[in-house]
């Protein structure tokens, strides 16, 4: 058996593992292997959010290994470690991320996941426990979450893809309307 057609019968038997009676015939060649928000995860969405969780473990380690010295800020962003409380685990949780805004103590944070149709994890977390900790220049502090109205994005978002032409790429690599978070100290 060809290895696409071992990963399409995986896939197979892990659709109807995880979605008894639910198996859609239509899948496809691309091996779906899980479920997020009641819908099928290709394939390839699986591999990139493991590419990307290990990309963010790998920035951690050289962030906390240098100081800061290396890594700090990215495309003149600065880089911080959000921590948030997983919505279902209820465990922490924590990523890397670039803040395109910061004023004064309040953070502006983008929830692109590099313009994917799916929200990222940390920001589904931070919806369900929107108290949190930020990590900014080794000084680990706590802040409430809260998404931006329409009315402070449409403020906002010039700032922000001014600060990284790529948000604006992300934007309309998908049809999800790209929540901006905004962070306070509480």
């Amino acid at each position: 058996m060809r290895v696409s057609e071992q990963l399409h019968q995986l896939g197979r038997s892990e659709v109807r593992r995880r979605q008894p009676g639910r198996h859609d015939p239509s899948l496809g060649r691309a091996a779906r292997l899980s479920t997020e928000y009641g819908r099928v995860v290709s394939l390839q969405q699986q591999l990139t959010d493991i590419g990307l969780k290990a990309v963010n473990e790998l920035h951690r380690a050289i962030l906390h290994l240098t100081g800061g010295r290396v890594l700090g800020s990215v495309a003149g962003m600065p880089v911080v470690e959000l921590h948030t409380v997983g919505r279902r685990s209820g465990l922490p949780r924590s990523t890397m991320l670039t803040a395109p805004i910061v004023d004064g103590d309040r953070v502006v944070l983008v929830a692109s996941k590099g313009g994917d149709d799916r929200d990222p994890d940390w920001y589904r977390n931070l919806l369900a426990h929107p108290d949190i900790e930020l990590t900014r220049a080794g000084r680990r502090g706590p802040m409430r979450a809260r998404p931006a109205s329409a009315e402070e994005k449409a403020e906002l978002w010039p700032r922000v893809v001014a600060a990284y032409r790529g948000y604006g790429g992300y934007q309309g690599r998908t049809e999800r309307d790209i929540p901006l978070v905004i962070c306070e100290p509480r």
